[in-house]
């Protein structure tokens, strides 16, 4: 990807991390630069590809995380027979 259209890209993926929808960022993104829509389309589908993996991976650590803390609060919770 060349350079000037991965910085494009980040700059979507920050608005996007920021909740901002297509239209805002559009919005934002032509103040800077004077790009078509359609420019701007494909851009915004290249950011939103890569903000996926990135909340599939935010998802997956989450998981493994929140899968470890109930398997140790499983295992304090259980007893011996001596305990008991």
């Amino acid at each position: 990807m060349k350079p000037n259209k991965q910085m494009i890209v980040d700059e979507i993926l920050f608005h996007l991390e920021e909740g901002k929808g297509f239209e805002q960022t559009f919005e934002l993104i032509l103040t800077k630069r004077n790009l078509s829509r359609p420019t701007f389309s494909t851009y915004w589908k290249m950011a939103n590809e890569a903000f996926l993996k990135t909340l599939e991976e935010r998802k997956q650590i989450f998981e493994d995380k929140s899968a470890q803390a109930f398997i140790e609060s499983v295992e304090e919770g259980l007893m011996s027979k001596y305990d008991k």
